[in-house]
């Protein structure tokens, strides 16, 4: 039975990468296991986890997320420390913890069943070298180089998260209000035309050294951007998260990659190779992750877009001259797919005649996901 739920568990998650519908004899008590990302962060730094369910592979509904759970941090005499769900399934806190012992996590299902991991010695992570960058024709390309001088790490896993600035292609100098169009506040002139995004994927990158004479790495691609895109119009900058992990803890997680990558197959690993490192105390159900304990070396950098050569990037806006007339101010901007930017032409006395109006997403930065809130990083 055991053996017929790895192979469930491992059917299910490389379903994230097949297109071909298939079926199988388990029944709907077969499913539903816990799924725990994340590891323990000692020293500082945020410790997170995101807990999760499996879904039956032969349906389309969206993993559940666990929330309400009570998380527990232990180390290995069993001082607890908890972290908060501050989103629904995500459980995180800045913790501070020694990293002279070992831990392991402690869950508290609503349901009543318990999970712990196994206890971990934490593992210093080294700091990385440098964060670089390099032009060439078809985009930019983000360079990690790091090193252990006692070649004891070899295993790395690397984390990034990517905030960039971005700006209207026009601002909007009129609103309409009260099917009239008046002036706008320099506060709310602000808030259409400047704004910040960011993006923290969740692919595994691994990276060894297990083959190499030393444990150095230079210049690791770590992320790629196309030529002309929106990332670095402006500004953009990106926080690299490097931890060391443990030989079973990389094996694990590569194979989680390769089931679950576009390259993913189930002729791939075998599944009785997908173990962890986390039980469930109440039943024999399995779980699915590894739980790490490493400290966490990062480093930001800022790419200007004065620093890149022929770099462009534009939304199509036209404008388009319309008379400020309260019919036809009905007609095109009651809706709000299309915005007033500036006056285009005043009469004698000064009354507005015509304006220029264009779409939503060419004067307002949040209709294409921006955020106004400038980062505190942000220089």
């Amino acid at each position: 039975m055991k053996g017929r739920i790895h192979i469930f568990v491992l059917l299910m998650i490389s379903s994230l990468s097949c297109r071909e519908p298939f079926s199988t004899d388990f029944g709907e008590g077969e499913s539903n296991f816990l799924v725990v990302e994340g590891y323990i962060n000692t020293g500082p730094g945020i410790t997170t986890f995101k807990l999760s369910r499996t879904a039956p592979i032969d349906t389309e509904v969206s993993p559940d997320i666990e929330t309400g759970a009570v998380f527990v941090v232990e180390n290995e005499n069993l001082t607890q420390y908890i972290l908060k769900e501050n989103e629904d399934g995500v459980y995180s806190g800045e913790l501070n913890l020694p990293e002279t012992t070992s831990y392991r996590i402690h869950i508290f299902a609503t349901d009543g069943k318990e999970y712990v991991s196994d206890f971990q010695h934490s593992i210093a992570t080294p700091p990385i070298d440098s964060l670089t960058w390099k032009y060439s024709k078809d985009g930019v390309t983000i360079l990690l180089s790091t090193h252990d001088a006692s070649d004891l790490t070899r295993y790395y896993q690397f984390e990034y998260e990517e905030t960039w600035e971005v700006h209207a292609f026009y601002s909007s100098l009129l609103k309409y209000q009260g099917k009239q169009l008046l002036p706008r506040t320099t506060e709310e002139i602000n808030a259409l035309y400047q704004c910040w995004k960011s993006n923290t994927p969740s692919d595994l990158i691994l990276h060894s050294t297990a083959q190499q004479v030393s444990d150095v790495t230079t210049e690791y691609p770590l992320i790629f951007i196309p030529i002309n895109t929106e990332r670095l119009n402006l500004k953009y900058s990106i926080l690299v998260k490097q931890h060391a992990l443990s030989e079973n803890a990389y094996r694990y997680l590569q194979l989680m990659k390769k089931n679950t990558g576009p390259l993913g197959s189930f002729s791939d690993p075998q599944p009785s190779e997908l173990y962890g490192n986390i039980h469930c105390t109440t039943t024999d159900e399995l779980v699915v992750g590894y739980v790490g304990v490493s400290s966490t070396a990062e480093t930001r950098i800022f790419i200007n877009r004065w620093d890149l050569p022929d770099w462009s990037y534009s939304l199509q806006c036209e404008l388009i001259i319309t008379y400020n007339h309260p019919d036809t101010l009905a007609k095109y901007l009651t809706s709000g797919i299309e915005m007033a930017t500036v006056p285009a032409q005043y009469g004698p006395s000064g009354e507005l005649l015509q304006f220029y109006r264009v779409r939503d997403i060419c004067v307002d930065c949040r209709k294409v996901g921006g955020q106004n809130d400038k980062p505190e990083f942000w220089d």
